[in-house]
């Protein structure tokens, strides 16, 4: 299990004192308190991240005559998120093979047919799309030449934002509460630099998080 230490009087800091909601980390036995982001960030520079958690994938390419040298950090979905988009395409299919069964005069009675023909064919298309993005897809940051670039996407089709990454560049891990009110928070990273360039990295895992923390603060101290 990681342990964390406080920076002032090397204390180990107990799990139940370090609360990620405030971003406020309390050593009982100096009485200070420290900001999470920020230790983090201080932890990682000048450390190499290590091994990095399930899902996550750290890859290193070299330069060649038609190519920069690169650093690379990919990480995807795992298994239940086949398992939900397969969910949608069989619910999706369901609704639609019935409505189409009472359309034609086969099933006798359906739960609103009409709206059913009409939304059942996206809900199906959704789940087939979240799947494909699952299997195939990926979110990945990559380093070459000082420009850091986060993409989402399948293959080289997707969202793309690309920022200079600086020994100056803030890389802060915030946890933000979901819209619906309820006790589960999303887990990000907002990344900026005085230029005005910010990106964040959203719906992560605490690992995977705390993982590209790491990664992004050591490249960001070798500029």
């Amino acid at each position: 299990m990681k342990t964390y230490n406080c920076p002032s009087c090397g204390a180990q800091i107990a799990l139940r004192d370090i609360n990620v909601k405030s971003d406020v980390m309390l050593c009982r036995a100096c009485g200070k308190t420290v900001s999470c982001s920020r230790y983090l960030q201080r932890e990682a520079a000048g450390h190499a991240p290590g091994e990095p958690p399930t899902r996550v994938r750290a890859i290193h390419n070299d330069a060649t005559f038609d190519r920069q040298r690169e650093e690379r950090i990919e990480w995807k979905y795992g298994l239940w998120g086949v398992l939900f988009g397969a969910l949608l395409m069989c619910a999706g299919g369901v609704v639609l093979w019935t409505d189409i069964g009472w359309y034609c005069g086969r099933v006798r009675c359906a739960t609103n047919p009409e709206l059913g023909l009409v939304v059942s064919p996206f809900i199906f298309l959704a789940g087939l799309a979240f799947t494909i993005f699952t299997i195939f897809g990926k979110f990945s940051l990559s380093i070459a030449d000082g420009w850091c670039t986060y993409f989402i996407g399948v293959g080289k089709i997707g969202r793309r934002r690309e920022f200079r990454l600086q020994r100056d560049t803030s890389v802060e891990f915030e946890v933000v509460p979901m819209k619906d009110g309820s006790e589960q928070f999303w887990k990000q990273i907002r990344i900026s630099n005085n230029d005005g360039a910010d990106v964040v990295i959203g719906s992560l895992r605490m690992d995977v998080a705390e993982y590209l923390c790491k990664w992004l603060v050591y490249w960001a101290e070798k500029r």
